[in-house]
């Protein structure tokens, strides 16, 4: 009809030829956020669980449909295509997206997907003269509409505006229309595209349009739902947000299923949404029950594997771990602090990165934070708060909510306040990760010291042995030895059923990498950095020992005597050459196979080590201050 047609503003010049800046802001983000499927999906029923009915003591339902509309059923949709004909681009980007667009015209039939919430309250003040939640959701950029009840806003997540753009940058032509039902049965339908500057018919506009109608005083005007179309109807109290052209990249069954699950598991499992998501031709219910079948059948369920998806570790960390309170604050003058549940998990040592699920009180994650130092430690947690822990985070959040971070804050007292908390933030679950650390591997108290050196040195061999290829270290890794390769059954050492090429044949050493002799030496001394699997180390009570098997490496067995120094290893993998200062950390080293007492220590070595076969074992005092969960490799001075 020709009353149903998109409002645009005139203007009396062009000046915009780019695509509106949150688009491409919007664009910019969604690869570090899990793309655009993932962010798409995140939005809409971040929204929806926004809008919850508190009045229903229901979860939230969110039913998602992709589908196939035939371009004449869209609104609009010829005055559209003539205007973006006329568009005329600014730069390169804007002319592969707009010649990107006009192709979709000659399309009879496009995919389109439709999100509808129910147990919400649906936008507000359609008939009311300040347009109430209705005209911000519909005509206002940047605005977010707040709720009366304070506890209720601190929960939700919108507060930057670029949610809004979401819906648009998912759709070929940024397209999306929406249906809304309120409170009194109210039934509406509205729209938004998002194009550029423009000439068009002898007038010259804006490049967003608006589909509503414009009455005498040009305040916008919401359209009734009259749509005899199954994809614009909502009978029920809701919205429902309508994206035709969808993005390819979008229609993913496993990426939309995905999308859910990540961002709101708590949420699932607390019952506090449930998710229909229908494609393909058949139904996917997503809710607390059928959680941990989808984990099980769409993600890795190798634990050493999980390196960029947590999801299944933040389940079992969730379900099977009671939470203890952590309190943080943000400044020295704050009266109460916040307190949140930590869920903390370090059972499993083959966890191979160690991940914080930071999530809000209303069951959507925001970020799965990295401790500083500690990114490559064995643990997962899952970190809760409340309505007043939920309001300080979302000053803390980045524009798509997936990162906590004190950059975007201007004011000077409040950024560096922010900083302190997450300063806090990360330094008591550092905190924690030492605690069990320290918990796990010190001993029980029953060392005889009066015999220490045997005792210890017979639970060396053992937990050698017991492990089978394997040395525990303090911070709980395990170190793989070549030499010592455990048998599989009904395999052969090399993990497979054929017969092993190298069986029988003697192992060629292992080459050490050699590093640059320093110049302002007088005589040169070759240094070589030592691989760990020829290191078997351990850390029980105040003591350490080190036993070096050099017979792996060329030329190894030959040396007779060496300096000792270490390299630090940060969390990110990084090598340091002086990270640490070994007097600092040890005293009183001593060598036990020669029985060597008292060998010199200075700041950044140990001297004159004899080596005997190929082999030496170090007995090493710790100072107080000595770190167990310190990750390092060992520098070896070739003296003779």
């Amino acid at each position: 009809m020709e009353e149903n047609l998109f409002q645009f503003s005139k203007i009396d010049h062009l000046e915009n030829f780019m695509f509106d800046q949150s688009l491409e802001e919007f664009r910019s983000t969604v690869v570090q956020d899990g793309g655009i499927s993932e962010r798409t999906i995140r939005e809409i029923i971040q929204n929806s669980m926004d809008a919850k009915n508190d009045q229903i003591n229901e979860p939230v339902i969110v039913n998602l449909s992709i589908s196939k509309v035939a371009k004449k059923d869209l609104p609009g949709i010829d005055e559209l295509f003539s205007r973006i004909k006329e568009l005329k681009p600014g730069n390169s980007y804007s002319k592969e997206t707009v010649d990107h667009m006009k192709l979709q015209e000659y399309l009879k039939e496009v995919l389109v997907l439709t999100a509808s919430d129910s147990n919400t309250k649906g936008l507000s003040g359609v008939d009311t003269i300040d347009g109430g939640t209705y005209a911000i959701y519909a005509y206002n950029k940047g605005v977010h509409g707040k709720v009366e009840n304070t506890q209720l806003e601190d929960t939700r997540g919108g507060s930057h505006g670029v949610g809004k753009i979401a819906n648009n940058a998912a759709s070929d032509i940024h397209l999306m229309y929406f249906a809304n039902t309120d409170e009194k049965g109210n039934k509406n339908i509205g729209g938004s595209i998002q194009l550029f500057d423009h000439h068009y018919k002898g007038a010259n506009y804006r490049g967003t349009g608006y589909y509503a109608k414009m009455d005498h005083q040009s305040r916008f005007v919401p359209y009734i739902n009259e749509e005899s179309i199954d994809i614009f109807k909502k009978p029920d109290r809701g919205l429902k947000i309508i994206i035709p052209y969808l993005r390819e990249d979008i229609n993913n069954e496993e990426d939309i299923i995905k999308s859910v699950c990540n961002n709101f598991f708590i949420a699932l499992l607390e019952k506090r949404l449930v998710v229909y998501l229908e494609m393909n031709n058949k139904l996917i219910i997503i809710n607390n029950e059928t959680l941990e079948d989808l984990i099980a059948k769409y993600y890795e369920q190798d634990v050493a594997q999980m390196k960029k998806e947590f999801l299944p570790l933040y389940y079992r960390t969730y379900t099977t771990v009671e939470p203890e309170i952590l309190e943080l604050t943000n400044s020295n003058n704050q009266k109460e602090p916040f307190s949140f549940k930590l869920y903390f998990f370090d059972e499993d040592e083959n966890i191979p990165t160690g991940r914080v699920a930071i999530v809000r009180s209303m069951g959507m994650k925001i970020e799965d934070r990295k401790i500083p130092n500690n990114v490559r430690q064995p643990f997962n947690a899952v970190l809760i708060g409340g309505p007043k822990e939920d309001r300080y985070l979302k000053t803390l959040e980045n524009q798509s909510h997936t990162a906590l971070s004190a950059d975007a804050i201007r004011n000077i007292d409040e950024s560096k306040k922010a900083k302190k908390f997450l300063r806090n933030l990360d330094n008591s679950i550092k905190k924690i990760i030492e605690e069990r650390i320290k918990e796990k591997y010190q001993t029980d108290g029953l060392v005889d010291t009066s015999d220490l050196i045997t005792d210890f040195q017979w639970e060396f061999n053992d937990i050698v042995q017991k492990k089978k290829g394997k040395v525990q270290l303090a911070d709980g890794k395990n170190l793989s030895i070549d030499n010592k390769i455990e048998e599989r059954k009904g395999k052969n050492a090399n993990g497979s059923g054929k017969p092993d090429k190298n069986e029988g044949k003697p192992r060629k050493p292992r080459r050490p990498r050699k590093t640059q002799p320093k110049k302002e030496r007088e005589s040169e001394i070759v240094e070589y950095l030592i691989p760990s699997d020829v290191v078997d180390r351990i850390y029980i009570g105040e003591k350490e020992m080190v036993e070096f098997n050099f017979n792996e490496l060329e030329e190894g067995r030959k040396w007779n005597k060496i300096n000792l120094a270490i390299k630090l290893i940060t969390g990110d993998g990084e090598e340091i050459d002086n990270g640490i200062k070994m007097n600092e950390f040890y005293y009183n080293v001593k060598e036990l196979l020669t029985n060597t007492d008292n060998l010199t220590i200075s700041e950044n070595k140990i001297e004159n080590i004899p080596v005997t076969n190929g082999k030496l074992r170090l007995l090493l005092n710790t100072r107080k201050n000595f770190n167990a969960k310190l990750k390092y490799i060992y520098k070896v001075e070739l003296i003779s």
